[in-house]
């Protein structure tokens, strides 16, 4: 499936959504016009959310997730809020967050829900 991606500022988060599968380059690209997008606005708060066609991340893209997020920038001024729809996928996001907690970027979460991840973001 090709990927499909937006970026769309929402005013005190950017709504980012992803859907198919991509490389390495592919995402580092994507996440590298996220930091280039936050930065022009000053708002470091992501709100991610995993549409329906994609797959569970498997244990090396959780780690190449980190790889690529700290390659394209995203520092620990970043709040990202990853946002699962499909239950089934929840299990892989939760390891992803652990990758990310093991590596000191306590600011990525994962949500069932967009309510609960917006009032997450909002919180300072």
């Amino acid at each position: 499936m090709a990927r499909q991606l937006r970026i769309v500022f929402e005013g005190t988060y950017f709504h980012i959504h992803a859907s198919g599968t991509s490389n390495y380059p592919a995402k580092l690209d994507f996440w590298q016009k996220v930091v280039i997008a936050c930065e022009k606005q000053h708002c470091f708060n992501i709100l991610g959310e995993f549409l329906p066609n994609s797959r569970p991340l498997g244990t090396i893209e959780a780690y190449d997730i980190h790889k690529v997020l700290k390659e394209a920038g995203v520092t620990r001024k970043y709040k990202i809020a990853w946002v699962i729809l499909d239950s089934s996928h929840l299990e892989s996001m939760a390891f992803a967050e652990t990758v990310f907690r093991n590596n000191a970027r306590s600011g990525v979460r994962a949500f069932a829900d967009i309510t609960s991840a917006k009032r997450w973001l909002s919180k300072d």
